[in-house]
């Protein structure tokens, strides 16, 4: 199974954190301007059923003209006005939602609400209750909302462009900043590589402006230090041990050597097994030592 490297699982990291908190200020940009464009369309719509009430059943207010000029200001397309009485029958809801395509809800809320708003793709509805006369009146104006869906058309595409291009600013920066971080890493593996049992006395340079990592090379350091002198410790045990093995043994083949030169009476034949007998004893303590330290670990003590 394929292991992601510490500097690639940063890289991703970094990539999608910074997709992930662009996608959603951009939602939520997206979500926020339609909403408003929204909101202030239906509210256009709202204030042209009251114009087309006032020119309906007050025609010495408002004319024709006006509602035209109102709809060039407010930039409604292709505006519908529907006019009812009001009514209290179900089935009257259904037969009118049906004639606008909007839900019967919408009446119901008109009718409970005194105003009430239905959006079906980019065709908007607001309603309202006009009051003539003691006679109440459902005066409802729709339009297609041709020129805020082109502009929230237009938002989506620069919303996209925007992500893709903070994707590819993320994954630049990720690559800029894991190449910074992991650089002095890089530099203490190249370094270690090179010290061997030869060569302890090497040390690592400490980085500039990063305390953080000087830390961790001052550490590393003294880590070379202890070994380093453990193994000088050991090398000087070593050369100790080699000695004081050494001396006994070469006294116990020497005191052979002489007393086998030639005959010997019993008496030195008796002396020189007694000494040896001392040289073995001297080097069986040594030994004992010896495996007593090997059994306990080296402690770099003699």
């Amino acid at each position: 199974m394929y292991k992601l490297s510490a500097r690639l699982k940063v890289i991703l990291f970094l990539v999608f954190s910074f997709i992930g908190l662009s996608i959603v200020w951009g939602v939520i940009i997206y979500v926020s301007l339609t909403n408003h464009m929204y909101l202030d369309f239906h509210q256009a719509l709202e204030k042209r059923a009251h114009v087309v009430a006032d020119t309906k059943f007050d025609g010495n207010r408002f004319s024709i003209d006006d509602l035209k000029l109102f709809d060039l200001t407010e930039k409604i397309r292709n505006p519908k006005d529907y006019i009812y009485d009001k009514v209290s029958d179900d089935d009257k809801y259904l037969e009118w939602a049906d004639e606008l395509g909007v839900s019967p809800k919408f009446f119901k809320e008109l009718g409970s609400k005194g105003v009430a708003f239905y959006r079906d793709g980019n065709n908007l509805y607001s309603g309202i209750i006009h009051t003539k006369e003691g006679q109440q009146y459902y005066v409802i104006s729709s339009a297609d909302n041709y020129f805020q869906g082109k502009l929230i058309s237009f938002l989506e595409k620069k919303l996209l462009t925007v992500i893709a291009i903070s994707a590819l600013i993320a994954i630049i920066l990720s690559l800029y900043v894991t190449k910074f971080l992991f650089r002095p890493i890089k530099n203490i593996t190249r370094k270690v590589q090179q010290i061997r049992t030869e060569n302890l006395h090497l040390r690592l340079d400490e980085e500039k402006n990063n305390e953080e990592m000087n830390h961790l090379i001052r550490t590393f350091n003294d880590m070379l230090d202890r070994i380093e002198t453990s193994f000088e410790t050991q090398n000087n045990f070593i050369s100790n041990a080699s000695h004081e093995l050494r001396t006994p043994l070469t006294g116990i083949i020497g005191t052979a050597d002489v007393c086998l030169s030639k005959t010997r009476t019993p008496e030195e034949y008796i002396e020189t097994l007694t000494i040896i007998l001392e040289e073995a004893n001297k080097l069986d303590k040594k030994t004992k030592v010896l495996l007593s330290l090997a059994q306990t670990g080296f402690n770099g003590k003699i």
